[in-house]
């Protein structure tokens, strides 16, 4: 094989990775189920990471490998290499991902550079290299799946300080019953439109199901009063790409991740309820919201871009 790289993206309930060729074309896709979140021991499911990770890498490992991308659910710093109070890793706390993997493959005789980037932003850097963004200098990437995440590009790079931010995912868009000194993540965009937070709310109804899919199938079944959740999902979405879009003023706004598998609960109403938001003052600061191309391999193709 000629040179390569691998990229990672690790997830609430999964770890995938890709390999690719220098010029982005994925020669290898991997997933395997995590659920991390359900882990009663944080010690435990951070060693079963870190043993997955060094496991394909010493297994693929030669002479051609470049170097390894890791995209992760934040918050994170991307410099020093840390996990800080990750939403979708409970009890983490603050985890040295970076530094504990460059050690376990010191102990293997492995010697590779290693880059970190938060999963929505791994995923832009991936639709700008071979996605639904090539070409363009100031995009967002939205993903949706068991969080919220964003990736922002701006003037071709990623718009973050000291190894920080594009956390919009954790921005409070729902200020009714709001309490400063409790907590706040149910006033969220995440709190209200990621998968996590959606299956959630939707216990409160009555759901006795474990997914979105099981939640999906229950409306298919004719249980229409779980609707309003994905109709609450599309509200916090619109206000999340307003705000982006004044910030911003991308180019476009892509949309990935696990939930795009049922956008038809949830997409014609984020569009409509975006158009009704910025066409009375701000139409020219509207974007296009569209579907990004790379899916759910985006984040582990941007890791991987990483590394060259």
């Amino acid at each position: 094989m000629s040179a390569w790289v691998l990229g990672f993206d690790l997830g609430g309930t999964k770890l995938s990775w890709v390999v690719a060729n220098q010029r982005g074309k994925v020669l290898h896709y991997e997933s395997v189920p995590l659920f991390i979140s359900k882990n009663p021991s944080p010690e435990k499911a951070k060693k079963t990471v870190i043993d997955l990770m060094a496991k394909v890498i010493s297994e693929g490992f030669d002479k051609n490998l470049l170097g390894v991308g890791i995209a992760s659910a934040g918050p994170l710093n991307t410099n020093s290499g840390m996990l800080i109070d990750p939403s979708n890793f409970p009890r983490w706390g603050k985890f040295p991902l970076i530094k504990t993997l460059r050690e376990r493959l010191k102990s293997k005789k492995i010697n590779l550079p290693v880059h970190f980037q938060n999963d929505a932003m791994a995923a832009a850097l991936g639709e700008g290299w071979v996605g639904a963004a090539k070409g363009l200098d100031n995009f967002i990437v939205v993903t949706l799946g068991t969080g919220i995440g964003t990736g922002i590009i701006l003037n071709g790079k990623p718009a973050m300080c000291n190894g920080m931010g594009g956390e919009w995912g954790n921005q409070i868009v729902d200020q009714k019953g709001l309490h400063f000194d409790g907590n706040i993540y149910d006033h969220t965009v995440e709190g209200i439109a990621s998968g996590m937070a959606i299956v959630s709310r939707a216990f409160k109804l009555g759901f006795s199901g474990s997914s979105v899919e099981d939640l999906v199938l229950e409306i298919v079944r004719g249980n229409n009063r779980y609707r309003s959740l994905f109709s609450d999902a599309a509200k916090g979405l619109a206000v999340l790409c307003y705000n982006l879009s004044l910030g911003f003023c991308p180019e476009k706004i892509l949309f990935s991740g696990g939930l795009i598998n049922v956008s038809e609960y949830f997409w014609d109403e984020l569009v409509e309820r975006y158009g009704q938001l910025m066409r009375p003052r701000h139409k020219s600061f509207m974007a296009p919201l569209e579907i990004a191309k790379l899916g759910v391999q985006a984040g582990a193709i941007g890791a991987a871009g990483m590394a060259i």
